[in-house]
């Protein structure tokens, strides 16, 4: 049987009830939930009430403070009252803004970095003083100065004197000497340079106008005028009695063929013979103590001249001669020998030709002396005049205007032998060895006379004592630099980062106050404060002043306080939330006071129809019992 209409009613508000008892249950939980966020914005809002910030204490010039957000950039930022600090990282670099960093980078020097800093320079009145010394009363610069110091100096070079003085006397020769005196000529001659007059260029007048500490070194380099001694000198010749002897036995064993070739120059060849016999060993000679002779089992015998020919001498140029006849070929070999053994010189003679000689090799043959300028020995001269004899015909020799008048000289020099004098020769090498290390030393100390005085000049400009900024910008420099005052990571351009005692900070982080005290916080950074001694001596900014690292809690110029900002947004947002909670609240409210009233209306009407519903089951009962 189907269900009446008042059945249906009855389970439609029966359903209904249930619904909204449900929404009622949901209604009550977002109520609880919104109590929750109330609880949850009162403590984001009491922990904002806790919220410090770090902040840094300036001064105004009458002292009045004022408290800053802490950045890097406030930090940096010179103020006249103003303690100095810097950050830098885990390994020491100064974190610096590009900006600092590029007007670092671009200075030369100390001063060009105070100048760029807005820092008040003036005349050191020192600088004059020190350039003078060093130029004298002249009126050239400092790079004048300079400049010529380099154009004479690049000239030295001192490596030939120093191998000279580093030899012992004994060991020290013509050429060694030769190599000092071209050292030296270099550079006399570009200080001493002619234009195509003959008078002094321009350039070098200058040279030679300077006093003072360069006059003096440019003086001791023309002041070199050491001579050395010339073996071949007269002085150093004497004659010993074992010459006197060695001549006079010369002059008796050579007379019987001097004589015959001075007569006639058909006897030209019997001065062959004498100049043999002179070549002759005392070894090779035979039959001394009766008629002696050289063993002919020795010959023949070739030499070399000086000009590099090859002459051959035969036995029979010695025993086939008068001075063999008159059994004096013992004498004339011992004249040899000790000639010979002994290294001796030939004086420096000249001869007087009838006509020059014009053969350049004959020249050579009969000259006293060898290319170079040195005398020839005894036994280079015998052997070139004994060439020189046989082949006077393809040298262009004529007996009478050449070689009579040559073995004339020749035959006096020989019967005149003098020694050298070892002894004064050595003393005298040694002698301008000593003269010339004193001139080394005097060199040496002129020169770094001139270095100390160049270096001790100062800048041309200092910072002013009387402004306060310089101190500060002089202490950063160091710290960037080091203690030199000349750019140790000098870029024009600002472009290369030296990464060793600064480095560059991104700038928005330099002028960040949340980044700065994070990083303070988390020790990702550290503060350093210039600290100064008691000592104030010239404001280096290396004696005076020292970079220190410093807990910044225990900095007594940087603080924490209230972050009033974070506070007050904390506020609002709380008080955003709020509003918004009993708003919501209100709205739930609301719709509980909807659903109660639609409840009650349900519960009546639910109460009518299921009276409705009883009684007509009541009666349905009753009609069917």
């Amino acid at each position: 049987m189907g269900l009446s209409a008042s059945q249906a009613r009855l389970l439609s508000i029966t359903a209904r009830i249930s619904d909204n008892e449900l929404h009622s249950q949901q209604i009550a939980n977002s109520k609880v939930r919104l109590a929750d966020k109330t609880q949850e914005a009162s403590r984001e809002y009491v922990q904002a009430l806790d919220s410090q910030k770090l902040v840094f204490t300036t001064y105004d010039a009458k002292g009045n403070a004022t408290q800053v957000n802490l950045t890097p950039a406030l930090l940096y930022d010179y103020s006249t009252i103003k303690n100095q600090y810097g950050i830098s990282n885990n390994v020491g670099q100064l974190l610096v803004s590009s900006e600092m960093a590029k007007t670092y980078q671009t200075s030369k020097t100390l001063l060009d970095f105070l100048k760029a800093n807005g820092c008040d320079v003036v005349d050191n009145p020192d600088y004059a003083y020190q350039l003078n010394t060093i130029r004298g009363n002249n009126s050239y610069t400092l790079n004048d100065v300079k400049s010529y110091y380099s154009q004479v100096h690049s000239y030295v070079n001192l490596t030939a004197i120093d191998a000279a003085l580093a030899k012992n006397p004994s060991d020290l020769t013509v050429s060694d000497a030769s190599a000092v005196n071209n050292a030296i000529n270099v550079w006399y001659d570009h200080m001493n340079k002619k234009d195509s007059q003959g008078n002094p260029t321009a350039n070098n007048i200058k040279i030679h106008s300077f006093d003072g500490s360069l006059g003096e070194y440019i003086n001791i380099l023309e002041a070199f005028n050491l001579d050395f001694p010339n073996i071949d000198d007269p002085k150093y010749h004497a004659k010993s009695i074992e010459a006197i002897k060695t001549s006079e036995k010369f002059a008796e064993a050579s007379a019987s063929c001097y004589k015959t070739a001075i007569q006639s120059e058909y006897g030209s060849g019997c001065y062959e013979h004498v100049l043999a016999s002179l070549l002759a060993s005392p070894d090779d000679v035979i039959n001394r103590d009766t008629l002696p002779i050289v063993d002919s089992s020795k010959y023949p015998k070739t030499y070399s001249t000086t000009t590099g020919r090859t002459i051959s001498v035969s036995a029979s140029k010695v025993n086939g001669s008068a001075i063999k006849s008159n059994g004096k070929v013992a004498d004339m070999a011992d004249v040899g020998y000790y000639l010979i053994s002994n290294n001796i010189k030939v004086p420096n003679t000249t001869v007087n030709y009838a006509t020059p000689i014009t053969n350049t090799e004959a020249k050579k043959l009969l000259s006293y002396t060898k290319d170079g300028g040195s005398l020839k020995t005894y036994q280079e001269m015998i052997v070139d005049v004994l060439y020189a004899v046989q082949n006077k015909s393809t040298l262009g020799l004529d007996y009478n205007k050449h070689l009579k008048p040559f073995l004339e000289k020749f035959q006096e020099n020989m019967s005149s032998i003098t020694v050298t004098l070892n002894d004064a020769y050595n003393q005298d090498v040694a002698n301008w060895q000593t003269a010339l290390e004193i001139w080394r030393n005097e060199y040496t100390a002129t020169q770094n006379k001139y270095l100390e005085h160049i270096a001790a000049v100062p800048d041309e400009q200092i910072p002013s004592t009387e402004d306060a900024k310089t101190q500060w910008y002089i202490n950063l420099w160091h710290r960037l630099n080091g203690e030199s005052k000349t750019n140790v990571n000098y870029d024009s351009t600002g472009s290369k980062e030296s990464g060793q005692k600064w480095k560059v900070l991104e700038n928005s982080l330099f002028k960040s106050q949340s980044w700065m005290q994070y990083a303070l916080e988390q020790g990702l950074i550290t503060l350093e404060q210039v600290q100064y001694s008691e000592d104030v001596d010239d404001a280096t900014g290396l004696k005076t002043s020292k970079w220190e690292s410093k807990e910044y809690a225990t900095c007594v110029d940087i603080q924490f306080v209230d972050d009033e900002t974070a506070i007050a947004r904390a506020e609002a947002i709380y008080t955003r939330k709020l509003n918004e909670i009993e708003a919501q609240d209100k709205k739930f409210d609301n719709e509980i006071k909807k659903l109660d009233t639609e409840h009650t209306a349900l519960q009546t009407e639910y109460e009518s129809v299921k009276s409705v519903v009883d009684k007509n089951v009541e009666r349905s009962f009753k009609a069917f019992s």
